[in-house]
């Protein structure tokens, strides 16, 4: 009877093992695969606002809507509606998932402890951005620095 259930709780065991293993990269239900900070904020599609002000900031895209979100995020920024600008700079993240510009975006609006992740994850794409744009990264300047792509700023 011993190694009956001995057996059994080695097999139990080996069966959590294996489902923990094949399912661990997938992300959990109702979770982003951009990572744990992206699973809190606004989830919702933002609306494109009309006098909010201007505040143009060229960045590389493939996807030219790409660029009218990030533009009005960041205007939302300049107001202090921050709110408002992750929802934008979130969208733009869904258009191009590898836009290192859109994480630099989140990490301004984000404001709190999800900022670093989003800086985490610009930093790994920062190959992609060109000259004049800027990347962040934590540090200096209230926890960002802005640097280019050859150096810091």
């Amino acid at each position: 009877m011993h190694s009956f259930f001995t057996t059994r709780r080695l097999a139990t065991a080996a069966v959590l093992l294996f489902t923990s293993t094949v399912f661990a990269a997938e992300p959990r239900p109702g979770h982003s695969p951009h990572g744990d900070a992206i699973d809190s904020g606004p989830r919702t599609k933002p609306v494109l606002m009309k006098d909010i002000g201007v505040a143009n900031f060229p960045i590389t895209h493939k996807n030219p809507e790409t660029q009218r979100w990030f533009n009005q995020g960041n205007a939302l920024l300049h107001s202090f509606w921050d709110y408002e600008a992750e929802r934008s700079f979130r969208w733009c993240l869904k258009l191009e998932p590898e836009n290192a510009m859109c994480y630099w975006g989140l990490a301004r609006a984000a404001g709190d402890e999800r900022s670093e992740a989003f800086i985490k994850e610009a930093a790994k794409r920062k190959a992609s951005v060109t000259g004049s744009e800027v990347v962040a990264r934590s540090g200096q300047h209230g926890g960002l620095a802005l640097w280019h792509r050859d150096g810091v700023a």
